[in-house]
């Protein structure tokens, strides 16, 4: 496993902050497909919850090589482009996607319904990064 290198505190309260990431991975005929999601960053890895019938999870199945870009939305604002292996987490993902939900959502109540309209059919992706590329770092 390739140890994340240490982050600034300026680019770690990026990861937390940002509210997306386009995910990229790669579809049968080798061409990138690309899907904006939600993510929580938890200090080693990135945390994805998505569903079954996405093609994202068909794409990692079969190859699981993908690539995230967070960006800062803004002219001259910093991003990250990570790039690794995907885990796929099945079964019991509840709680690793409730802690996704509660970056975007105000509360536990909230939080607790999310989970309730959109649980069946869930996996977690896992990446733990092993390659890194920061634009505008020190920002």
């Amino acid at each position: 496993m390739t140890k994340t290198p240490a982050l600034t505190p300026a680019q770690e309260q990026f990861l937390l902050t940002m509210p997306h990431a386009i995910v990229a991975t790669i579809r049968k005929d080798g061409t990138p497909q690309l899907t904006p999601t939600w993510y929580l960053w938890d200090g080693a890895a990135f945390i994805i919850s998505t569903l079954t019938w996405t093609r994202k999870y068909n794409n990692l199945k079969r190859d699981p090589r993908v690539t995230l870009c967070i960006d800062g939305f803004q002219r001259h604002t910093q991003y990250v482009q990570v790039s690794g292996m995907a885990e796929i987490v099945e079964g019991d993902v509840e709680e690793a996607t409730k802690a996704v939900i509660r970056k975007y959502e105000p509360d536990e109540e909230t939080t607790q319904r999310h989970w309730d309209e959109a649980k069946a059919d869930r996996v977690i992706i896992r990446l733990r990064p092993d390659r890194w590329q920061w634009r505008y770092p020190g920002r």
